[in-house]
C-alpha cells in the first residue's frame, strides 16, 4: 500500500498484492480495481470492521509468532484477530 498526499483534503492511495491485482482510490473519486482480487473491496470491509471495534490505537495491536504459526491480537494474546471469510 502506498499513500501519497495530493495537497489539501485530496489524497491517492495504490494498494497491489503480489499475484498482480491492484486497486487505486483518489479521494472524492471513484476507486478502480484491477486483476483477481477486488483488493478497494476488501480494504473498505477492514476498515469497517476497525470502525466497528471503536478504531483501537496502533499500540492495541499485537502479533505472536511461535513454532506452530503467527496469531494478530487485540487488546491481548488471548483475543485472536481471525481472517475475514472471503465474500
Amino acid at each position: 500500500m502506498v499513500h501519497a498526499d495530493r495537497g489539501g483534503d485530496t489524497a491517492q492511495v495504490w494498494l497491489q498484492d503480489a499475484d498482480g491485482s491492484a486497486a487505486t482510490a483518489v479521494t472524492g473519486e471513484e476507486a478502480y480495481e484491477y486483476g483477481t482480487r477486488a483488493l478497494w473491496r476488501e480494504a473498505e470491509r477492514v476498515h469497517e470492521e476497525y470502525v466497528g471495534l471503536g478504531s483501537p490505537a496502533a499500540d492495541s495491536f499485537g502479533l505472536t509468532v511461535t513454532a506452530h504459526g503467527r496469531r494478530v491480537w487485540l487488546g491481548g494474546p488471548e483475543q485472536v484477530v481471525l481472517p475475514a471469510p472471503a465474500r
